[in-house]
């Protein structure tokens, strides 16, 4: 049989490297059927139904791959890394800890600890990422994850080391450059301006790298008080990021007109049976407008775990789509809508995050957050799938969250937030979902005035408190006492006290700002 298994699986390896993908899938079936436990066979069968969009089909291979407890190392990490990427959260972390760290190479910790920091493990990610440093891993690659993850952890003196370090021998790694600059507020006796503009010269046009430099140079710009020089900075950087991403505004406003239209209250009303178990309470909003402060609070909170910005929601809706989407949602989900069994997603999802509310000491919590922005578009779904959550959706002044997306580099996730008219029209869309949720649910959700927050942060908590159903516990709002991790945009931010700072900054730049105070319209009068 062995010898059988192995000619199957060369001849299954060869087509794939020719990219006869239909026939490779075929034999790699042929070989599980005749050896189930074949970790490798089915590792490729989950990638290559990722490739045709079958996602059940992937994750249940996925974790079939899991099963068969593989030996080799490389094995196990790409498995660890294949459970990550499709979504199964409780299966992945349970599957690296029983690896055999020692016998992994360098390169498969460092694409370990990059899965880990996705899960939303970053102390556990670091972790590895020292493992190979100690086995003599010097790249630059891991020299800029370690940093990364020294600053959620909030060690900004040895990030800005490891980040100069980084520079020092490959000055080209654009992030690097960027992250730097959001260590800390840099003054004109101390910034690194002459060396990010000459880094500018050096770089093409087109390098990807071009606008992390951008808005590096912006940020040193406006905290040296340069703000005409900042402003240049930011609509460069701005304009090299929007020419770099594929986004139809026209598409999202059809996405989110159809939403509204679809989600009746006859459509929400059906629930599944109440949950058991730790409750998720889900943070919602526009990115940028106080998200982090009120899951830092509730994090404080004895009965709370904060397990930062979850993916787990739009997995789940991806596997009972039976459709994975760059987008939180497109037309193709929506025109199947009434065929998605929302009770079963629900226990998918607390299948794969209740494990979140256990502490260190073995207890678990009441609750646990689900800090992810753009849910905002799933609150609907998260009613009809999930009864006991709860959520806030967190409001801020809009202009003062506009320009605090458009002077940040985000990832592909708010693709929107490059142009000022484009950022008005997601605002807009977004304002009008979100009055929308409490017309089809009321009082199902509750709104968290960010300039009530940081006018009387206890006042706020209090009332976030209740309403998620925890007791009063003095001194949660206290967040700068707080060491544990937080991997977010704001994470230098969080190990400050709360206070009104940030508020009113887009007024440096009134006059610059003028388009997107015109298409917000009657939203800031």
């Amino acid at each position: 049989m062995t010898g059988e298994i192995d000619q199957l699986w060369q001849r299954a390896e060869s087509m794939l490297h020719q990219r006869q993908l239909d026939p490779a899938k075929q034999a790699y079936q042929a070989i599980v059927a005749r050896a189930p436990g074949h970790a490798g066979a089915w590792l490729r069968i989950s990638t290559l139904a990722s490739l045709r969009g079958r996602f059940r089909e992937s994750a249940d291979a996925a974790l079939n791959a899991a099963n068969g407890e593989p030996q080799h190392p490389q094995l196990r990490a790409d498995i660890f890394d294949r459970l990550v990427a499709v979504g199964e959260s409780q299966a992945a972390p349970i599957f690296f800890e029983r690896s055999f760290l020692a016998t992994w190479s360098p390169e498969a910790l460092f694409e370990g600890a990059l899965a880990l920091n996705t899960l939303g493990l970053p102390t556990r990610a670091l972790e590895l990422v020292d493992l190979a440093r100690a086995r003599g891993e010097r790249g630059p690659r891991l020299g800029l994850l370690r940093a990364t993850l020294l600053v959620f952890a909030g060690r900004l003196d040895e990030a800005e080391a490891e980040l100069e370090s980084v520079i020092a021998v490959a000055p080209q790694f654009a992030s690097a450059h960027w992250t730097l600059s959001k260590l800390r507020t840099w003054t004109p006796a101390r910034n690194h301006i002459d060396r990010l503009r000459k880094r500018l010269v050096a770089t093409p046009t087109l390098d990807p790298g071009v606008p992390y430099l951008w808005f590096a140079l912006y940020k040193e710009y406006e905290d040296c008080g340069q703000d005409t020089e900042a402003w240049k900075a930011l609509v460069h950087g701005c304009t090299a990021r929007r020419r770099a991403i594929d986004y139809d505004p026209k598409y999202e406003q059809d996405v989110f007109d159809r939403l509204i239209h679809l989600t009746t209250p006859e459509f929400l009303a059906p629930q599944p049976p109440a949950q058991k178990g730790p409750r998720p309470i889900f943070i919602v909003g526009m990115p940028r407008s106080g998200t982090t402060l009120i899951e830092r609070i509730l994090g404080a909170h004895p009965q709370v775990r904060d397990a930062g910005e979850l993916q787990d929601f739009p997995f789940q809706m991806a596997w009972a789509w039976d459709h994975q989407s760059p987008r939180m949602l497109d037309n193709h989900m929506l025109s199947t809508i009434d065929r998605v069994d929302f009770a079963q997603l629900g226990q998918r999802y607390l299948q794969r995050t209740q494990w979140r509310a256990w502490a260190a000491d073995g207890e678990p919590r009441a609750a646990y957050t689900d800090k992810l922005p753009r849910n905002a578009m799933n609150v609907g779904f998260i009613h009809r799938a999930l009864p006991g959550a709860r959520i806030l959706n967190v409001v801020r002044d809009p202009m003062d969250t506009c320009f605090s997306n458009l002077r940040e580099l985000f990832g592909a996730a708010y693709p929107y937030s490059y142009d000022q008219r484009e950022l008005a029209a997601h605002y807009q869309n977004h304002r009008k979902l979100m009055a929308h949720w409490h017309e089809v649910l009321p009082g199902r959700m509750l709104d968290v005035s960010y300039e009530s927050l940081v006018a009387d942060p206890e006042a706020v908590a209090r009332q976030v408190f209740k309403f998620c159903g925890l007791r009063w516990v003095p001194g949660c709002a206290a967040i700068e006492k707080r060491s544990a991790p937080t991997a977010t945009a704001s994470t230098v931010q969080m190990r400050q006290p709360i206070d009104a700072r940030h508020q009113g900054r887009w007024h440096r730049y009134e006059t610059q700002l003028k388009p997107l105070r015109d298409a917000l319209g009657d939203a800031v009068d």
